[in-house]
């Protein structure tokens, strides 16, 4: 999606797509890569010789810099780590200069919360948007500590407070800069929770609800099918109700909706089009439905 939308935007060196979750596939095209960020700390001056630190010899410390990165490496490992530092400090040096002008949010976040202090970051960043010439952008944030094989409903309830809590700043923050309709908020995990009890938690499971959010968002609504609960007490569930036909075992099931379904329905509301549906996710043709219609029509 990224290497398609990259022509959207005007090209002043800006980065198409940021991470606060640090490397991750999902945001790995063929020719687009994320900019990674940590929350709670801002765009970091990419020099560490500030006039803080060093007042007598920044200026040379960081002349010396680049020249080494400007540098002709024949090995491609250097070559290749001169190109991306060289990048990376540009990168920072033209956030740094478009941040300083960004308006001043007034919503609160939780600064104890690592969750509050990406989503935060991230406003500031869709702030500048238009300073930056940029009009297709992605995120990702994250949030654990869903993995509860012991004190689950202490852990879960838990989770649950920090991620609501911080769509809520955030959601109100994109009210604040008038963004809320072309900004859609999206959850997403590689494995989900058993719906039987360890003892004190739960295991590894498959299927999962998402939660998508926005002003673009065919919200208020349970999108997709409930699964079939039983019963019935069979089968291998540590003495739990075998919960249906859809259960493979021990409370875990099939996800109803492939991620390419729900990937394609986001893509076509960013404006992606005709087949380069198809060459994005290569398995929706498997799937009947290619629209799984929580986004409101254009």
């Amino acid at each position: 999606m990224s290497d398609r939308l990259i022509a959207a935007n005007a090209n002043q060196g800006f980065p198409l797509s940021y991470t606060l979750a640090g490397n991750n596939f999902w945001q790995s095209g063929r020719s687009t890569r994320p900019f990674s960020i940590q929350a709670g700390q801002g765009i970091p001056q990419f020099e560490h010789f500030n006039s803080d630190t060093w007042p007598n010899s920044e200026a040379s410390r960081s002349a010396a810099w680049t020249v080494l990165l400007s540098r002709a490496y024949s090995h491609p490992l250097e070559a290749q780590a001169a190109v991306a530092m060289l990048g990376t400090r540009q990168r920072s040096d033209l956030l740094l200069s478009a941040l300083a002008g960004a308006p001043t949010l007034n919503t609160p976040f939780n600064a104890d919360s690592w969750l509050d202090n990406q989503l935060r970051t991230v406003a500031r960043l869709i702030s500048i948007r238009q300073q930056v010439g940029m009009r297709r952008q992605f995120f990702c944030v994250e949030i654990g500590g869903w993995d509860t094989h012991a004190n689950h409903l202490q852990q879960h309830a838990e989770r649950l407070t920090e991620l609501a809590s911080g769509l809520f700043s955030f959601q109100r923050t994109l009210q604040e800069l008038g963004v809320d309709q072309p900004v859609t908020t999206f959850s997403f995990s590689e494995f989900n929770r058993t719906l039987t009890i360890n003892g004190d938690g739960t295991d590894h499971a498959w299927a999962g609800d998402q939660i998508v959010m926005g002003g673009a968002v065919d919200g208020g609504k349970l999108h997709g099918t409930p699964l079939a609960y039983s019963t019935q007490g069979t089968g291998e569930h540590w003495g739990d109700t075998l919960f249906g036909p859809n259960d493979t075992g021990a409370g875990r099931f099939v996800p109803t909706y492939s991620m390419d379904q729900y990937g394609a329905t986001l893509a076509r509301w960013m404006g992606i089009k005709g087949t380069d549906i198809d060459v994005i996710f290569p398995n929706l043709q498997n799937f009947s439905l290619k629209d799984l219609g929580f986004m409101k029509p254009a």
